[in-house]
Order: structure tokens, then C-alpha cells, then sequence
């Protein structure tokens, strides 16, 4: 290897040139990857966003926060249909135990019904029986016959108040049936006919009534088909608008005009010359002349 001496310069020189360039170049490559980090960190700073994500404020990328927003709006839509889908097989599933509850009532109430019948049947036919002769030549069949008309007196009146009761539930039931039908057809009314009231509600029932309609026939039909009152609406205005048409072509139609006055001509009382005279013939002539 070449020694760094006096008498060879070059070697001097070029060492130091060489420790030079290595004492250098490491410096101006630390500042160009400075720069080009604070340049990254500036374009990255400028391409991200902040929104603001049912209050929580998110920092992103554009891309990147919309495809968060799809997502959410994804998932609210799901949580939404499904939240629909629980809530409707709840109703379902009420609506199916409030029936077979009213089925059960009915049977039981139904059995109820022939047992009070049945007691009553059998009350009037011991109360034929003559007991106190029944007593004389059979007096344990007369006491079984006592015991028995003592057990269904007590029994007839718990067999009545058990079926009243069922009967004011079946009814209680029916009420909040009909109200929650009437609630619902109210709010479908609402949405399809605009502006319903009662006063509107009265207005298709006179339409009805005009064309014969059983309306109170047809207000318990409509508590489970609304829609037949969109009909009616409908026919309603179909007839009006068709009134209305006729009435303004009735008025556009000019009126006809009278007949014109024809005036008769004087009637001529000019004679014949067959029947003129002498003297009234000379008088036309010279009225002839004068012309």
C-alpha cells in the first residue's frame, strides 16, 4: 500500500481529498432524506381529512372516510331492517298468542255453558220429585237426592259468575282489538288520503250512502281493509271533477239566438181592370201617366 509522505504528494492529496469527500457526503445525504421526509409529511398532511362520525372526529385519507361512511350507513341500514324484522315477528307473535288465548277462553266458556244447562236440566227434574213420599218407601234414595239438589244449587251460581267473567274479558279483548284496528287504519288513511279528518270521513260516508251502501256494514269491513276508502275517495272526486266538466261546458254554449221578427207587406187592394169602374179606371190611368 502507498504511505502518505512528503515526497508523494499526490497520495497526501488525494487522501485528504478522499477523507474529505467521506467526512462530507454523509451530511448532504442526511439533509436530502430531510427533506424529503418533511415533503412527505406535508403531502400527507394535506391529502387527510377530518370529519366528524356520530361525534367522534375522525382523521383520514378522502378514500378512506368515505368508504367508512359506506360502511356505516351500511350497517345502520341493517341494524334498521333488522330492529323491523324483531319488532314485526314480535307483533306476529303476540297476535298469535292473544288468539289462541281467545280460542282457549271460547272452549272453556263454551263447556261452561253446557254444564250451566246441564245443572239447570237437572235442577227442575229434582225438583219433581216428591221427596217426602220418595222418603217413606226409599229414604236413602230421597237423601241422595237432597245431598244432590244441596251440591248443584251451590255449583250454579260459581258456573254463572265464571262465565260472566269470561264474557266481559272476550268483550274487553274484542275493544282492544277493534281499537288497535282502528288506530292502524287511521294512520293508513292519513298517509294516502290527504288531508283525512272526520269531516272527510263523513263526506265519503254521504257519497256512500247516495249509491246505497250499507256504511255501517261497511265501517266494520273497513277497520280491516282501508283501502277500500282510497276507492271511494277516488270515485268521489272522479264523479265531482265529471260535474264540474259538464257544468263549464253548460256555460260556454251560447245561447240561441231569438228567431227574427218577419213584418208582413201591406196587403195590395189594387183591383183588376175587369173589376174596376168606368171612373176608377180613368183615375188609375191618369195616375199612370203622372208616374
Amino acid at each position: 500500500m502507498l504511505e502518505a509522505t512528503a515526497d508523494n504528494p499526490f497520495t497526501t492529496e488525494s487522501a485528504n481529498t478522499a477523507d474529505t469527500t467521506a467526512n462530507t457526503a454523509p451530511d448532504n445525504l442526511n439533509a436530502d432524506q430531510g427533506d424529503l421526509v418533511e415533503n412527505l409529511d406535508t403531502d400527507t398532511e394535506l391529502d387527510e381529512l377530518e370529519e366528524d362520525l356520530e361525534g367522534v372526529k375522525v382523521r383520514g385519507k378522502k378514500e378512506a372516510l368515505e368508504k367508512l361512511k359506506t360502511e356505516r350507513l351500511l350497517h345502520q341500514d341493517y341494524t334498521r331492517k333488522t330492529m323491523s324484522l324483531a319488532e314485526e315477528r314480535r307483533a306476529a307473535q303476540a297476535e298469535r298468542e292473544q288468539f289462541t288465548q281467545t280460542r282457549e277462553l271460547h272452549s272453556k266458556m263454551d263447556q261452561e255453558l253446557f254444564q250451566l244447562r246441564a245443572v239447570d236440566a237437572r235442577l227442575n227434574q229434582l225438583r219433581q220429585v216428591n221427596l217426602a213420599q220418595l222418603s217413606q218407601q226409599n229414604p236413602e234414595l230421597a237423601q241422595q237426592f237432597r245431598d244432590e239438589f244441596i251440591q248443584l244449587q251451590a255449583a250454579r251460581p260459581q258456573l254463572s259468575d265464571s262465565i260472566t267473567q269470561k264474557q266481559h274479558q272476550l268483550h274487553l279483548t274484542q275493544q282492544q282489538e277493534t281499537a288497535k284496528l282502528y288506530s292502524e287504519a287511521q294512520a293508513f288513511l292519513m298517509r294516502e288520503i290527504k288531508g283525512w279528518s272526520s269531516a272527510k270521513d263523513a263526506e265519503l260516508e254521504s257519497y256512500a250512502k247516495q249509491h246505497g251502501v250499507n256504511t255501517g256494514e261497511l265501517g266494520k269491513f273497513l277497520l280491516r281493509n282501508p283501502q277500500i276508502a282510497v276507492l271511494i275517495d277516488k270515485a268521489s272526486k272522479w264523479d265531482k271533477s265529471v260535474k264540474e266538466r259538464l257544468s263549464t261546458i253548460k256555460k260556454a254554449e251560447p245561447a240561441p239566438k231569438p228567431a227574427s221578427r218577419i213584418d208582413g207587406g201591406k196587403a195590395s187592394t189594387q183591383k183588376s181592370l175587369s173589376d174596376m169602374s168606368a171612373a176608377e179606371y180613368r183615375e188609375w190611368r191618369q195616375k199612370q201617366r203622372n208616374r
